[in-house]
């Protein structure tokens, strides 16, 4: 009835008495349920949950007349399914899971041998159609007597017939073993671990012909493997060496002879490629740091591994066991590498990020993609550098202007970069500034003015960040940097005329200069000796009220 008490239920032969149930008061007084199960010549009642709802059902079998299901509403009253059995003169029945399918199955006892009932699951038992023996079975006693998860059982039967055992092969079908457990007349057969050696030996009761008997199970000359079972549970860090103790891989491992069992080996490598390796000490260490798929995880992001490890009992059987280790990612920091970049001395602002970018590298996965410049070093950087919102422009400004021909001089400074979680990394960057300083209206920086110049212009008119055509450097790219571009059209530069006046006036510096606001079409230097030269290159009339503003570092003017 559910109250945490055990109760009774009596089974009839006498055929004027009815099966019943006595109520236990908790303190081992029996009541008696007005409850009538059925009269008849009753030999053996067996109770379990039969249509799995968690209460306790009965079945009867009978002498004479048919066996009964009764199943129970849950406060211990019962009532008889609709199922009718044959009439098999029976004795006895024993309950157990026989088929592994999770329910009660059972196995009569009958004056001609045994049958097997399977449980559909809802207390119908279904006739396995199996007939095991030809004995008068008095009982029989469920067993595992191989010591292989399934029940076995051996029967105890009369008039001098052998008992025999029967081996399940798990599935609930039983084959005769073929050893007989005595002749004389047994009513019933209890099992234990009598002689202490892990495995269950028979008691055979005897009715009559014969004192009683142990018989031993000797499956213990038959060791039998230890049974490892996989554990789980253990995390570690890519960085860092997780260190398992023998004793807790060993807690939930089975041998079934009680053998003492020792974990003997485990696998070089994990199944991701970490170093496994038992060390002296009875530890086990695992080690993910030098495999690159798992030093690739991202931060937040975990990954299982296993490995297995083999175990030995005390008679050298052994079994394996598997070990799942949770790695969980670490943000690693990126790596910056140093940079070499060309620029013309001519040029304005280029933006380089996508240059200084290219060789940097993050192992975490996906995160090269993300990393960003954050900064930079630019004490003793000659050009401009300037870092906006990841971007990196370089110029280099006035500080190259003086470089000639086919001149090459280097600039420098470092930048920083971070991964999306902070990790940074600084490199260097050399640049290798080229002559000529200035260059009118080359915006592509190919030496040339040319029409491939114009549209470098056009692609980055009314721009204020792409300043590779700002040739007059206020800023933008607008209708003035075109004007520089067409009247500098078809130059090719350096000039021979520059480098005669520049072996003649090795004090001077080369400048840009405007006459009347408008761009000469060639580089001149501002030196009033020259002004005749000058007029001829510009196109300009050799007058002297024409004056001409230099474009020199000391901001000087002249007048020709």
């Amino acid at each position: 009835d559910d109250d945490g008490d055990l109760d009774l239920i009596l089974a009839s032969f006498d055929v004027t008495q009815a099966n019943s149930v006595w109520w236990n008061d908790g303190s081992g007084n029996f009541v008696k349920s007005p409850q009538q199960l059925e009269f008849g010549r009753t030999a053996g009642v067996a109770a379990s949950d039969l249509d799995g709802d968690s209460d306790i059902d009965i079945f009867f079998v009978k002498q004479s007349g048919s066996n009964s299901v009764w199943l129970n509403d849950g406060s211990g009253q019962f009532s008889v399914t609709s199922q009718v059995f044959p009439v098999t003169d029976s004795r006895h029945i024993s309950l157990a899971d026989l088929d592994a399918d999770g329910d009660v199955d059972g196995v009569e006892n009958t004056i001609s041998g045994q049958r097997v009932w399977l449980n559909d699951g809802t207390g119908i038992m279904v006739d396995s159609g199996q007939r095991l023996g030809t004995e008068a079975t008095s009982a029989a006693t469920l067993l595992d007597v191989e010591l292989d998860g399934d029940l076995d059982f051996v029967d105890a039967n009369w008039f001098q017939q052998p008992n025999h055992l029967w081996l399940n092969d798990g599935n609930g079908n039983f084959s005769d073993s073929g050893q007989t457990m005595g002749t004389a007349t047994s009513s019933h057969i209890p099992v234990g671990d009598i002689d202490g050696d892990g495995d269950l030996d028979l008691l055979v009761a005897n009715f009559s012909d014969g004192a009683s008997e142990v018989w031993f199970n000797n499956q213990i000359d038959f060791n039998l493997p230890p049974i490892p079972a996989d554990d789980s549970g253990f995390v570690v860090q890519e960085d860092t060496l997780l260190t398992i103790n023998d004793s807790n891989l060993l807690a939930n491992d089975f041998d079934p002879n009680r053998d003492a069992m020792t974990i003997v080996a485990v696998d070089s490598t994990s199944s991701l490629g970490a170093t496994v390796v038992r060390l002296p000490n009875g530890t086990i260490r695992m080690d993910p740091r030098n495999v690159p798929g798992l030093q690739s995880l991202p931060q937040n992001v975990s990954v299982a591994d296993t490995f297995v490890y083999t175990v030995n009992d005390s008679r050298g059987a052994s079994g394996q066991g598997e070990v799942t280790v949770i790695v969980q990612g670490a943000n690693d920091a990126p790596v910056a590498d140093n940079d070499t970049i060309n620029v013309a001395a001519a040029g304005g602002f280029v933006d380089i990020t996508a240059q200084l970018l290219q060789g940097d590298v993050d192992m975490d996965q996906n995160e090269t993609a993300l990393l960003r410049v954050i900064g930079g070093n630019l004490v003793g950087t000659a050009g401009e550098v300037v870092f906006t919102n990841g971007r990196v422009r370089y110029s280099p400004s006035q500080a190259y202007m003086d470089l000639g021909p086919n001149e090459t001089r280097q600039d420098r400074f470092s930048y920083t970069i971070s991964d999306p979680f902070g990790a940074q990394s600084t490199a260097e960057v050399t640049i290798n500034v080229r002559g000529p300083g200035i260059f009118p209206g080359d915006y592509n920086r190919n030496l040339v003015v040319d029409a491939a110049d114009y549209t470098v212009w056009k692609d980055s008119f009314s721009s204020t960040t792409d300043l590779a055509a700002d040739g007059n450097r206020d800023g933008t790219v607008n209708a003035a940097d075109y004007t520089i571009w067409k009247d500098n059209f078809g130059n090719t530069l350096p000039p021979s005329g520059i480098e005669a006046v520049a072996a003649r006036q090795r004090t001077a510096r080369r400048a840009t200069t405007r006459i009347n606001n408008e761009l000469p079409t060639d580089t001149a230097f501002a030196d009033v000796a020259n002004t005749n030269w000058w007029s001829a290159q510009s196109g300009q009339p050799s007058i002297t009220t024409r004056r001409i503003t230099s474009s020199l570092a000391n901001s000087t003017s002249c007048i020709a």
